[in-house]
C-alpha cells in the first residue's frame, strides 16, 4: 500500500490513522512518500478582492475597534484607512474613516491574517504590518484567533 498524504485535525487523529494503515491485514508494506512527521505550511493564499465586503461576512473571535491603513496597488478601492469594529458577537462593521490609524498593511498580508492562521506578530516582525497604535497588533491578533488553525488539503 502507498500513502502519499494523511490529513487530521489534531495529533491523536495523525496517530489513529497511522495505526490504522499499519494494522491493515494482508499488507507486508506501507510506503509513505512524505516525511512521516506532522509539517504546517503554506498552501492556500487569499485575495481579498472587497475589503469591506469580505471583512464583514466572517465572524471573530473578540471584539475590536481598529482602524487599518491599507495598501492595494492591484485593486485601489481598498486602500486607505477603515475602520474595523467587531461587536461581542463577533459581527463586524468596516466603513471608511479619515480617523489617524492603529496598524498599516497591504491588502496581501490582510489576506493572510484573514483566515486565522498567519499570527499578525509574526508579518509585524518581518516588516509586513506596521503597529501605530501600542497594543492594536494584539488586538487584531486575538480577533482574528481561531481553535484551529486553517487547513487546505488541495496544492494547487
Amino acid at each position: 500500500m502507498n500513502a502519499h498524504e494523511i490529513v487530521s485535525v489534531d495529533p491523536v487523529a495523525h496517530a489513529a490513522i497511522w495505526r490504522y494503515l499499519l494494522d491493515i491485514d494482508l499488507t507486508g508494506e506501507v510506503t509513505y512518500y512524505n516525511m512521516a512527521e506532522r509539517r504546517i505550511g503554506d498552501a492556500l493564499w487569499l485575495r481579498l478582492v472587497d475589503v469591506d465586503r469580505a471583512l464583514a461576512q466572517r465572524r471573530y473571535s473578540a471584539p475590536a475597534d481598529l482602524v487599518l491603513e491599507l495598501s492595494d496597488t492591484f485593486c485601489p478601492w481598498n486602500a486607505g484607512r477603515w475602520r474595523f469594529t467587531v461587536d461581542g458577537e463577533g459581527v463586524a462593521q468596516v466603513r471608511r474613516t479619515d480617523d489617524d490609524a492603529d496598524l498599516a498593511m497591504g491588502v496581501a498580508d490582510l489576506g493572510a491574517v484573514f483566515l486565522g492562521g498567519t499570527a499578525p506578530a509574526a508579518l509585524a516582525g518581518a516588516g509586513r504590518i506596521s503597529e501605530l497604535r501600542p497594543g492594536a497588533l494584539a488586538a487584531l491578533a486575538l480577533t482574528y484567533s481561531t481553535e484551529r488553525r486553517p487547513h487546505c488539503a488541495e496544492l494547487f
